[in-house]
């Protein structure tokens, strides 16, 4: 009978050992699930930053034609400036057509305020052609300390159709 307190003594240890296991796994499972970010949760950031946006049908009759059928192309257009917090901005746009164009583009122009006035220090444009999307993104350096918003130019052509937006977003003070 020696064999079976042996055996005995070896499933106490062994259940000892696998209680221990899963209370261990469960602390384990119930700090990663507290760690996840609850759906809806708003992140704080550091970052700051200021945008724009524009949707043609929210603005109405264009010179006293209605809307729909008047002969305009970009329905959408976005910009958005982000401090990133190390001497950069972040840039970003689009521009959406109602219907594929020949072309279709945005461009993205840093402005830094000089005095009262404001002057261009960088500028791209993203182009598309036979498409109803355009957009582009970049980061550039910057001086600390300054003051600088985005202006977007959203333009897109159709044959003898051409459309034209352009809009500022507000000014950020890169730190």
């Amino acid at each position: 009978m020696p064999w079976l307190i042996d055996l005995l003594v070896e499933a106490k240890i062994k259940g000892d050992l696998m209680r221990l296991s899963i209370k261990f796994l469960f602390w384990i499972f119930l700090v990663v699930l507290l760690s996840i970010p609850v759906a809806g949760e708003e992140k704080q950031s550091d970052l700051s930053g200021a945008s724009v946006y524009y949707e043609r049908s929210k603005h109405g009759p264009i010179d006293g034609f209605d809307v729909k059928t008047s002969n305009y192309l970009i329905e959408e257009g976005f910009g958005r400036i982000t401090d990133r917090g190390d001497g950069t901005v972040s840039l970003y746009g689009y521009t959406r057509a109602n219907k594929i164009c020949n072309e279709i583009s945005v461009q993205l122009i840093l402005q830094r305020k000089d005095g009262s006035s404001w002057t261009n220090v960088h500028s791209h444009t993203y182009l598309a052609r036979y498409d109803d999307y355009a957009w582009g993104s970049r980061v550039v350096a910057v001086e600390r300390g300054k003051e600088y918003r985005l202006r977007t130019v959203h333009k897109a052509s159709d044959h003898s159709v051409n459309d034209e937006i352009s809009q500022v977003t507000g000014s950020i003070i890169v730190k």
